[in-house]
């Protein structure tokens, strides 16, 4: 097994790679049950810091990790992302794993982008906090193949639930 703590590193700021003419596009998954001001914040960050062409937010079907029980509905989690980035032109949402239904492996959906988009450099966005999680996600050994991981340090303060 990869030693994953090894492959995921928050980069420096860069300049968008000119001579590969690879889009360079981030992917921030997740249920956005709802999505929030945080996830707004990290995705334009790391755009910014790493000269991403795109960030794509991907909500995800049934995630195999949170009980479905406690997820809203797909189509009001898409229709609150898609509310929450219609006044910035670099978010997209990606809507592979909704459309596939099921429960939605990382490993299954970036598999299929990067075959249905070879032209893509994938950068997949997790939290710090999932960093030590990576281990146990299934095919974690062929997803970093895939994909460049990038951990974003969240402030450790806790703020009330009603604040975004």
């Amino acid at each position: 097994m990869v030693n994953v703590s090894q492959t995921v590193q928050v980069l420096p700021k860069t300049k968008p790679i000119t001579q590969n003419h690879r889009k360079r596009v981030g992917i921030l998954g997740g249920t956005f049950n709802p999505v929030h001001n945080g996830h707004l914040i990290i995705a334009e960050q790391v755009r910014d810091q790493l000269g991403l062409d795109k960030v794509y937010f991907m909500p995800d079907a049934n995630p195999p990790h949170v009980d479905p029980k406690f997820a809203i509905d797909a189509k009001d989690r898409v229709a609150m992302v898609n509310l929450a980035i219609s006044n910035n032109t670099k978010f997209e949402v990606e809507m592979t794993e909704i459309l596939r239904g099921g429960v939605s492996y990382s490993y299954d959906t970036m598999l299929e982008l990067t075959r249905r988009h070879p032209e893509n450099q994938y950068y997949f966005i997790i939290g710090g906090d999932m960093v030590n999680y990576l281990p146990k996600w299934y095919r974690i050994d062929d997803l970093i193949k895939l994909v460049s991981f990038v951990g974003v340090k969240r402030d450790a303060t806790r703020r009330p639930q009603n604040i975004l």
